[in-house]
């Protein structure tokens, strides 16, 4: 099962028009903070997000019992199609973070509060995927997931620490590389 470039140019064009929509029509509240730090670190995320499919197939071993058993898990194949939709998926979903944290929370002036409600969004929204996700392992692992990353996003995007949030968003994705190194079965997540 392919992906078609069509397929992946419209779906990413979806994903950066719905993220600049978000983003752009609410900047007077949303809080950005640029540091070389963050920059070089986004950077540094995204040239190893875009270099993954070539290191993966030049020093790895295709999981090709793991993709038979579920051929839905486009991200574990690391095609450049399925990485580069997935990409602009990922910064969309940023997007709606922001929206969410900085308007939809925007009635909650105390901190505290307002990171339990974000805390409580995400964790909720992941909860959901049990719900709706047709592979249950993969539903409950991106729920465990979301707790660490729910504690860590509120305070860094209170701050105004967008890029780290989304680094680490990206990297999330990256643990699957483990699926091609068949040593590295105890990094392997689902």
């Amino acid at each position: 099962m392919e992906i078609s470039w069509f397929r992946v140019i419209f779906q990413s064009g979806l994903f950066i028009v719905g993220s600049a929509l978000l983003v752009l029509s609410n900047t007077d509240v949303i809080v950005f903070i640029y540091t070389p730090m963050s920059i070089g670190l986004f950077l540094l995320v995204t040239a190893a997000w875009l270099g993954i499919p070539w290191y993966v197939r030049s020093f790895g071993k295709k999981p090709v019992e793991y993709i038979k058993e579920y051929p839905f898990r486009f991200v574990v194949r690391f095609e450049y199609r399925v990485m580069l939709m997935k990409y602009f998926e990922i910064l969309f979903q940023q997007a709606q973070l922001l929206y969410v944290f900085f308007v939809l929370l925007s009635f909650i002036s105390y901190g505290f509060y307002k990171l339990l409600l974000f805390f409580c969004f995400i964790v909720f929204t992941h909860f959901i995927h049990i719900c709706l996700m047709p592979d249950r392992k993969a539903a409950i692992f991106w729920l465990k997931a979301s707790v660490p990353m729910g504690v860590l996003f509120g305070p860094l995007l209170l701050s105004g620490h967008v890029l780290i949030t989304t680094s680490i968003h990206i990297l999330a994705y990256l643990f699957f590389v483990s699926y091609w190194f068949p040593n590295a079965k105890k990094w392997q997540l689902l």
